[in-house]
């Protein structure tokens, strides 16, 4: 019996949009190194291991540029963190020989390397950032539902890192992708509604008044009306929307606008 595997979505954009996805990679990872005033440590660390996985994932290893351009991220992030040339600073938010950035690096230069999916290592790139923030927050906040279970980790931190994994995780059975790209099980009708009121959801857990939250927002928001009004050429518009959706374009001002109880306001929807 032969069993057909679900076959793994992928971006397939043309050059000059994956050169526009590069440049605002490397200046967001700049401005996660240099802005100390606004972007904590742990928040930098956080957000380059889930924003530059968000950015790989538009940036398929098919692509010659795109193996090269990560060889030269791998490569100048290695120097900096095992500190090879002097005078190259380490990431500001990272220690000296950091093991967690270097197996992050290595995998990822691997997995370029011999031109997988690079969907795979979505629960890579947002599991652990996600563990990490709800466990923080967690313990903060509602300590006596958070205890530590092993070493650092919490019950609750732990949870975030296996519903994330779950949702992004790539198998016959994922819900992420089948949501965005299943046109066969997910109707555009279904595949909109559930966009709508899960957005809404993750809104009424991210307090606005966290600058990792809002720059989370904004992110998603710009990229978003990117999509929805076809801002760069190749990058496909959700399938589940049309070009200037008014809908879509009313939901995203009003998620970033970022007025506390709007989440609600996105699930009624």
């Amino acid at each position: 019996m032969v069993v057909e595997l679900a076959t793994i979505p992928e971006f397939d954009l043309p050059v000059s949009t994956c050169l526009v996805i590069m440049l605002f990679e490397a200046l967001f990872l700049l401005l996660l190194q240099f802005d100390e005033k606004h972007i904590s440590l742990f928040a930098a660390r956080k957000l380059c291991h889930a924003g530059s996985g968000f950015a790989m994932l538009f940036l398929t290893p098919r692509l010659l540029v795109n193996r090269l351009y990560i060889y030269g991220v791998v490569a100048m992030s290695l120097i900096m963190t095992w500190s090879l040339v002097p005078g190259i600073p380490n990431w500001r938010f990272g220690a000296l020989e950091d093991p967690g950035i270097t197996i992050y690096l290595l995998v990822v230069g691997y997995w370029y390397f011999m031109e997988f999916p690079i969907a795979v290592l979505a629960p890579i790139f947002f599991a652990d950032p996600a563990g990490a923030i709800v466990g923080k927050w967690a313990s903060s906040q509602i300590p006596n539902l958070n205890p530590r279970w092993i070493g650092t980790k919490t019950v609750l931190g732990s949870a975030a890192v296996l519903v994330v994994a779950f949702i992004t995780l790539h198998s016959p059975t994922s819900f992420l992708p089948r949501l965005l790209f299943d046109k066969q099980h997910f109707s555009k009708f279904a595949a909109r509604k559930l966009c709508h009121a899960g957005t809404g959801l993750l809104m009424l857990c991210l307090n606005s008044k966290y600058f990792i939250n809002r720059l989370f927002i904004y992110g998603l928001m710009v990229s978003s009306l990117i999509m929805t009004w076809e801002v760069i050429p190749g990058l496909p518009n959700w399938r589940f929307g049309t070009y200037g959706d008014v809908g879509i374009t009313v939901y995203l001002v009003v998620l970033g606008n970022g007025k506390p109880g709007w989440g609600a306001y996105a699930i009624a929807g």
